[in-house]
């Protein structure tokens, strides 16, 4: 008798039904767990309380705008208050990450780590401190060149730390196989599907960075910002929040460094809010200047002409009207 290939085996249902129930306990306990706090106070009360567990974050902005220190920013708050937290970033060189964490945690421009030669005493000392406090925590990284999504879902599963709390993708452009080349809008929304079903199976919040690209533009209120995706945002069913960031115009006078806008969107394409950033120096950390509540704000509306403008209402005198 010829050999047969084994493409699977017959399960009987009584180890089905066990597992369907132990899947079903697994996932109320997910759904009712507290929220986890990203550690930026005023996202969390943006978003009610921090990320849930199951969902799909994206943070989303053309280069330059912040994405990895934001990710790395929330990445840090949430290993500090003792989370388990898988950090890939395929392709990047783990060690660099980490030098931008560094420079995060201890506030030393990246310019002076790039040439050691610029490191004062006093940057050597916060540089060990910082490299100390995030020693202590369950902070991992993965930087293979090429990681599919599948490979995401083992190696966040995994880990020196056995398993992950939280997962964050840097970036959904670089997941194999349509790493080094231009993603179609089908390949893009096969990475997110597939990052979905890592924060399902893992019930943890999986947060992704995608990439902005030239005349993508949504409109919300009469403001244009960047398009996180190929398509409409309605179009992605598997994000369940989006993060979209935006330079803000310089300052004519004052300190600090550029300003980001972080515009933060539900699901239902309904603006939560905004904060404004300055990003401080070389060292690239976070300082909230400005909070605004988008529970007044219009629903953002794919932008093929122009954004939305209001006309101003012209009131005429009693007299005009009598004639």
């Amino acid at each position: 008798m010829p050999d047969v290939p084994e493409v699977g085996t017959l399960r009987p249902v009584k180890g089905l039904v066990r597992d369907v129930f132990v899947e079903l306990d697994t996932r109320g306990s997910a759904a009712a767990a507290d929220p986890l706090p990203t550690g930026i106070a005023q996202l969390d009360e943006l978003i009610g309380g921090g990320l849930r567990p199951r969902d799909l974050i994206v943070v989303a902005g053309p280069p330059g705008t912040g994405k990895t220190t934001v990710c790395l920013t929330i990445a840090r708050n949430v290993a500090v208050a003792g989370r388990r937290v898988a950090y890939l970033a395929p392709g990047t060189d783990a060690r660099e990450t980490v030098k931008r964490l560094l420079c995060l945690e201890s506030g030393v421009a990246g310019e002076s780590v790039a040439d050691p030669t610029r490191l004062t005493q006093e940057d050597w000392t916060k540089l060990f401190y910082a490299a100390e406090r995030m020693s202590n925590t369950s902070l991992a990284f993965c930087d293979v060149p090429a990681l599919a999504c599948d490979q995401v879902l083992v190696v966040a599963a995994s880990g020196a730390h056995g398993g992950s709390d939280f997962v964050v993708v840097d970036s959904v452009d670089r997941l194999r196989p349509v790493a080094a080349r231009r993603t179609t809008v089908a390949e893009r929304v096969d990475s997110f599907a597939g990052l979905k079903t890592v924060a399902r199976r893992l019930h943890t919040p999986v947060l992704v960075v995608a990439e902005v690209r030239r005349g993508e533009v949504l409109a919300t209120g009469g403001s244009a910002l960047g398009k996180a995706l190929d398509q409409p945002w309605s179009g992605a069913p598997f994000a369940d929040l989006l993060l979209l960031l935006r330079r803000r115009p310089r300052r004519r006078s004052g300190g600090g460094g550029p300003r980001v806008e972080l515009a933060v969107i539900s699901r239902d394409t309904a603006v939560l809010g905004s904060i404004t950033f300055d990003l401080r120096g070389g060292a690239g950390s976070l300082e909230v200047v400005e909070v605004r509540c988008g529970s007044a704000a219009a629903p953002v509306r794919p932008a093929a002409r122009s954004p939305l403008r209001v006309r101003p209402r012209v009131r005429k005198d009693r007299a005009a009207i009598r004639r």
